[in-house]
């Protein structure tokens, strides 16, 4: 079981658990949920000779190949007798893209909050026609699981 897969159901138990404990005590969530899809074809003169199809410089073509993204966004805020924890993620074709927790209270004039961030690292590959496309870094070479790594974790008070 990958180091990705593991991190998902940890959390999803996390949740869960979250889940019953807030609708028992009756807590406050609000949220918020969205979801970005693209889908844009290549064009004739930039497509490569690996693909089976010459690149026709001057003209347009009918049969073409198409990048496809798309992106997810999930805000949860569960409020429970003062205690304030959110979840922030993206999630697209690599799996989770960015995760951030965030706890919050007051306690008398002392408010204090703490932030957790995890994310995959990427680097920016330039395609073929010419478009810069954000691309994960995997676990293993090869594997097509990406990396989720702890970015960092911050205290206020």
């Amino acid at each position: 079981m990958s180091s990705k897969c593991k991190f998902l159901a940890i959390a999803l138990v996390f949740f869960t658990i979250l889940g019953l404990w807030a609708a028992a005590s009756k807590a406050d969530v609000t949220g918020s949920f969205g979801i970005r899809i693209s889908l844009d074809p290549i064009q004739c003169q930039y497509l490569e000779p690996i693909h089976g199809i010459i690149g026709f410089p001057d003209q347009p073509c009918e049969k073409t190949i198409w990048k496809m993204d798309f992106e997810t966004s999930l805000n949860v805020n569960i409020a429970i007798s003062g205690l304030v924890i959110g979840l922030h993620s993206h999630a697209g074709v690599t799996g989770f893209e960015d995760f951030i927790l965030t706890f919050a209270t007051t306690l008398g004039a002392l408010e204090i909050s703490d932030l957790f961030v995890f994310a995959q690292p990427f680097a920016i590959v330039t395609s073929s026609d010419g478009e810069d496309i954000p691309t994960c870094l995997e676990s293993d070479l090869g594997s097509g699981s990406c990396l989720t790594l702890f970015v960092k974790k911050r205290v206020e008070a």
